[in-house]
């Protein structure tokens, strides 16, 4: 497949295959008007790799920095769905297991919170890069990020990314 077109500047995007519903058929990327190329394999699409966008390449830095916090939020989520599912099967009548997915919840808030810390590093490590208004504007959304955070990060971003969608919507946010 080809995409042709322009887009004003660099975007986060998802590549979708609708043809493996509920699985990991999305693909997170960063694009721009750049020749770029996207190589990868159906079977692991997630991973696929796109080539020719800096801010892709930026991206996939933070993507490779989140990856383990990802990977235990990913695997605690399953083992709660596990065990909510042993919880409706059992009515309700095991309290082992209500007391197991009572501290299972407890800890995604703590791997949470890590993936935060994470976009706050690269944020600070690359305050130039295309992909940190997209980072500042989305944690905002999200409430990982609070208002004091965001001032001393939203600082530090250069002019022309103010200037994109996410820093408007940045400014927008702290303006309420």
């Amino acid at each position: 497949f080809m995409f042709k077109g322009q887009i004003d500047e660099p975007e986060f995007a998802e590549l979708l295959l609708y043809s493996c519903p509920f699985s990991e058929s999305d693909a997170p990327i960063f694009i721009e008007s750049a020749n770029m190329k996207v190589t990868g394999d159906i079977d692991n699409f997630r991973y696929l790799y796109l080539s020719g966008s800096a801010a892709e390449e930026d991206f996939r830095e933070l993507v490779d920095m989140k990856r383990d916090s990802r990977l235990r939020l990913n695997n605690l989520k399953a083992k709660l769905e596990t065990v909510n599912s042993e919880i409706a099967a059992a009515n309700g009548k095991s309290d082992s297991l209500q007391n197991l997915a009572e501290r299972l919840s407890r800890q995604e808030p703590l791997i949470e919170n890590e993936l935060s810390v994470s976009d706050s590093v690269f944020i600070t490590r690359f305050p130039n890069s295309d992909v940190t208004a997209y980072l500042i504007d989305n944690n905002m959304k999200i409430e990982r990020f609070v208002l004091s955070n965001v001032d001393s990060l939203y600082a530090i971003m250069p002019k022309r990314a103010k200037h994109t969608r996410y820093g408007k919507s940045i400014s927008r946010q702290m303006s309420l």
